[in-house]
């Protein structure tokens, strides 16, 4: 298991709830998965420190295999599929109708 390094590019702070938040890729030889993370902590923490915990709480989360967790990344990515045109084309029809 590989834990993908959180930046604190990816941290976001969470005022209401006083949480660190973050999406962490765990990889594994049986696929991606992404785990939803949040800790708490002041907003002084260090963001390694609270990098740190997050990718702990994933890594925890995924050996126990019965918490959230969004999936397989590959599969989550391969449902996501991008607009087209005739979808475009469908909503302006409707606007002009509107």
């Amino acid at each position: 298991m590989r834990i993908k390094t959180v930046t604190p590019e990816t941290i976001s702070y969470n005022p209401v709830t006083n949480t660190f938040e973050a999406l962490v890729d765990v990889q594994t030889t049986c696929g991606d998965y992404r785990y939803p993370c949040a800790i708490e902590g002041a907003l002084i923490m260090p963001l390694t420190t609270a990098a740190f915990k997050l990718t702990q709480q994933a890594k925890q989360r995924h050996e126990a295999r019965d918490d959230l967790r969004a999936g397989r990344v590959e599969q989550m990515q391969a449902t996501i599929q991008p607009a087209s045109s005739s979808h475009y084309d469908r909503f302006s029809e409707l606007a002009k109708a509107a």
